[in-house]
């Protein structure tokens, strides 16, 4: 039990740490599109952010 209850707990810190950074890169690439208008950051943002999200739920990544 002791195992699992770890195995959810690693599960959990890393999807705490991963969504962050995925809020910062995302973040970071909107900033970059910045000089192009309102409506390309907003667009560059939603963007790589769901790239980026979709990658993490992806199961087949986690091992």
């Amino acid at each position: 039990m002791e195992h699992i209850i770890n195995f959810i707990f690693v599960i959990l810190l890393a999807a705490f740490i991963y969504f962050p950074i995925v809020i910062l890169i995302s973040f970071i690439y909107a900033l970059k599109a910045r000089s192009k208008g309102k409506d390309e950051t907003k667009e560059k943002f939603k963007d790589i952010f769901f790239t980026f999200l979709l990658e993490f739920s992806n199961p087949l990544n986690w091992f």
